[in-house]
């Protein structure tokens, strides 16, 4: 299972998690639930020459950031994106909050996705960075997954793992 899966999976759940929303978006009078993608939106011109005339915001995107592998396990990061699009400079901010909460207990509610487990020793980060896109409000959630190990048949396995000339190769 690669971290491409993972992405997927959550793409997948995510969907379900916002169905149910209905955030205003830049054109007037217009509601709709967040756009979930792998990644990134896509250029928007071959969007809008596509005939997709739906805005940008809101949207959630679910972006592979590093992965790890240690003598124990494998793990992989995600950042998972969320914008949404308010013309209220005082309470704007809260949409997006609300959004990226959502999210997080939903995470926390359901934490495997297919071969993917939820890394409860590392922590979950949520930001909102102060300077914002006004009217459209950004944030995101860093969260880190178990994935599984790639079996490798070579000489040096022991008991199923690397020895210790093997990873002394790598710099901690």
């Amino acid at each position: 299972m690669t971290i491409n899966g993972l992405v997927d999976e959550l793409v997948v759940f995510l969907e379900k998690v916002v169905k149910e929303y209905d955030l205003n978006t830049n054109v007037e009078g217009l509601t709709k639930a967040p756009k979930v993608a792998a990644g990134f939106l896509g250029e928007k011109q071959k969007r809008i020459q596509s005939g997709d005339p739906l805005p940008d915001f809101p949207y959630i995107l679910v972006r592979f950031l590093t992965s790890e592998i240690n003598k124990k396990q494998k793990t992989g990061k995600v950042r998972i994106l969320a914008g949404t699009y308010s013309e209220d400079t005082k309470e704007g901010w809260r949409y997006v909050a609300n959004v990226l909460t959502r999210v997080e207990m939903k995470l926390l509610n359901r934490p495997s996705f297919g071969a993917f487990t939820l890394d409860t020793d590392q922590p979950i980060k949520t930001t909102l960075p102060e300077e914002q896109p006004f009217p459209e409000w950004v944030g995101w959630i860093e969260v880190s997954f178990l994935m599984p190990r790639i079996q490798i048949e070579d000489a040096k396995l022991r008991g199923g793992q690397f020895d210790d000339e093997f990873w002394n190769g790598f710099s901690s």
